[in-house]
């Protein structure tokens, strides 16, 4: 997708309707189409408008085009929000910018985007039904923000609805209601402009199997408009910091293990810069060298590149050691959410030694083991 398209906010379907239908071959005039000639002929009104530069068409379809160039403005307008809020949380001109269009943006957005949060969530609530008609509700009216550069763990036992909330952050799905805002643009009303600016890490990442891993990586540098001149060394670099071998980056994924292939997703997700990083599970399944080059990899994004990250697990020492603060949550609600000193305050007071493991029992009243066995979401 070239950068035009991204830089507007347009989808390729819309950008090629607008220009067919206001300046498209087929020009309306007196009562029916007429196609415009070189010479300008085809009728008196149809050989005005055979010039793109004598206006939009005047017919029937008049208001249809007009429709099509409001939503094009929208989207401008909403890419144009992003961009500014997005600049001002990560100072000079972030890759987000870059594809959408826009340099630094510091004085022409000023102090406003501190007010702004990197994500907020308000009364979001989801229900899905199951194939006898009964209705399972996912989430239930959850409300919180992640700051800019600050990391929110989510904990909570298998089917608590942890990975919906991560799919409807990430667009993936629609809630039923409440609002999604990241940095102050409509997650919801406009999904294709907050996917500019993050990327998700999901338990089972999605790979062309039978692609090495450079090919994977690289194709999903070309959706973001990044070629691959450029995106070559911002690859090798990335799976150096991750601890993957770059020998092992021409083989096929499917010949790569399951911690390798997590590696790749974490460098495919970090190959544009986001500013929003969402990790599900990110380091399930892994083995302790690869958990440890994970962790570590996420200490540095969140050390270096003052992302901000929504972070799901089970791990409970991951999550202590990597989070500024940790929600819990339990049947689609998050009963608490604070630093984990604070939350161990709150709910372990009584232990001999607090814990997280011990705050998480007292708030959800399961073991992390019977929460691991709950089912799955």
């Amino acid at each position: 997708m070239d950068r035009r398209r991204v830089r507007h906010g347009l989808c390729r379907y819309e950008e090629r309707e607008l220009r067919r239908d206001v300046w498209g071959r087929v020009v309306w005039g007196g009562t029916g189409p007429r196609r415009a000639t070189a010479g300008g002929g085809g009728g008196g009104t149809a050989g005005a408008h055979a010039d793109p530069r004598a206006g939009p068409p005047a017919g029937p379809r008049e208001g249809a085009c007009r429709a099509l160039a409001v939503r094009a403005r929208r989207r401008r307008g909403a890419a144009g929000d992003l961009a500014r809020r997005v600049g001002e949380a990560r100072g000079e001109g972030t890759a987000v910018n870059r594809l959408l269009g826009y340099g630094s943006v510091e004085d022409r957005w000023g102090s406003r985007a501190s007010e702004t949060e990197a994500l907020e969530l308000r009364g979001v609530e989801k229900s899905f039904k199951k194939r006898r008609g009964e209705t399972v509700r996912a989430l239930d009216s959850v409300s919180f923000a992640v700051g800019k550069g600050e990391v929110v763990g989510i904990l909570g036992p298998n089917g608590s609805g942890k990975s919906t909330l991560v799919r409807i952050v990430s667009t993936l799905v629609v809630p039923d209601a409440g609002t999604v805002e990241v940095f102050g643009v409509d997650a919801v009303r406009h999904p294709k402009v907050v996917q500019r600016c993050m990327n998700r890490v999901s338990v089972e990442a999605s790979f062309f199997k039978k692609l090495s891993a450079m090919e994977n990586l690289l194709y999903g540098a070309k959706l973001y408009g990044v070629t691959s001149r450029e995106a070559r060394p911002r690859i090798a670099e990335i799976l150096e910091n991750v601890g993957f071998a770059r020998k092992r980056a021409l083989e096929p994924m499917e010949h790569l293990s399951r911690g390798m292939q997590q590696k790749i997703a974490l460098a495919r997700a970090l190959l544009t810069s986001p500013v929003l990083m969402l990790l599900d599970e990110p380091t399930t399944g892994l083995g302790p060298r690869s958990k440890k080059d994970v962790q570590g990899f996420i200490r540095r994004i969140k050390g270096e590149h003052d992302s901000s990250i929504l972070l799901c697990t089970h791990d409970m020492d991951e999550a202590e050691e990597l989070c500024d603060r940790i929600g819990i949550m339990v049947d689609g609600r998050i009963v608490a959410l604070d630093e984990p000193e604070a939350l161990k305050r709150r709910y372990a007071a009584g232990a001999e030694t607090p814990t997280l493991e011990e705050t998480f029992m007292t708030a959800t009243g399961l073991s992390v083991e019977e929460a691991s066995a709950e089912g799955e979401e």
